[in-house]
């Protein structure tokens, strides 16, 4: 039905005409998609922080083609991935985080009792977007052929770029979602796809054919990129210090072979 709803919300297009623009007080061409994609983020969220992946592995693998004013064709999108415009907010509406704003914009109103307070939503909307940037590292960043040919084969129309919401938080919110998505790497065979994945399929091809030392190697350097984006992201574009967290127990061991891998080559 959501789905249904944001494919609807693409031909509203009396609200993209100029003369409807130029009036004060009228609806914005984006906002039903907007409301409806908040709608999909909630749910989503709710079954990280009840721990549900059975309901969560339907949205992920939900895709759409984004909504654009001017109707240009695009490759489909995961719909929990953004969707939308990039310049919709430009007021500042966005600097503490989509998640924080999505919380104040609707959910809070509307289905906040469902999380019972907003620190336990946040925490769960971080441990999202930690499993979506992990998808969206297997898409775009792994360089290994077979991996490339299966995602040409199996998912050339699908884009996995994104841009994590994680820079408002400590990483030490992603950890739960971290050591699970660890210990679904680990068991991950050749032949059965994750309730994790955006593309099924993509983590056994990823994985399936790694010994465990090659999996940690790989998910060490998944982790360790992104502290070094999100430590990035604050000094340059928030001018704001890095917090102060670093990947510990397990998590912390993968990221040591990681680098002590990159040290031993040429």
């Amino acid at each position: 039905m959501l789905t249904e709803a944001f494919e609807e919300s693409r031909d509203l297009r009396r609200l993209k005409s100029e003369y409807y623009g130029q009036l004060t007080g009228t609806l914005q061409w984006w906002r039903p998609a907007f409301e409806i994609f908040i709608a999909f983020r909630c749910v989503a969220i709710y079954a990280v922080m009840r721990d549900r992946p059975r309901f969560l592995a339907p949205f992920l693998q939900c895709r759409i083609v984004p909504i654009r004013i001017d109707h240009s064709a695009s490759d489909k999108a995961p719909i929990l991935l953004w969707p939308l415009p990039s310049n919709m907010f430009t007021g500042g509406e966005l600097m503490q985080g989509r998640s924080a704003f999505f919380w104040k914009e609707r959910i809070s109103a509307s289905w906040g009792a469902y999380f019972g307070t907003y620190e336990k939503y946040i925490a769960a909307a971080c441990q999202l977007e930690l499993l979506l940037e992990f998808n969206s590292y297997l898409g775009n960043s792994v360089n290994e052929s077979e991996l490339k040919k299966w995602l040409d084969a199996n998912a050339g129309d699908l884009n996995f770029y994104y841009v994590p919401d994680l820079f408002s938080n400590s990483l030490e919110l992603t950890v739960p979602m971290a050591e699970r998505c660890y210990d679904v790497v680990a068991a991950q065979d050749k032949s059965s796809p994750s309730q994790y994945e955006i593309a099924p399929f993509l983590f056994a091809v990823a994985f399936g054919s790694k010994n465990l030392d090659q999996r940690q190697i790989i998910y060490g350097g998944f982790l360790d990129k992104t502290k070094a984006w999100q430590s990035q992201t604050m000094m340059q574009q928030f001018q704001r210090f890095p917090f102060m967290f670093t990947w510990q127990g397990r998590l912390g061991s993968f990221v040591k072979k990681y680098r002590d891998q990159l040290q031993k080559k040429p």
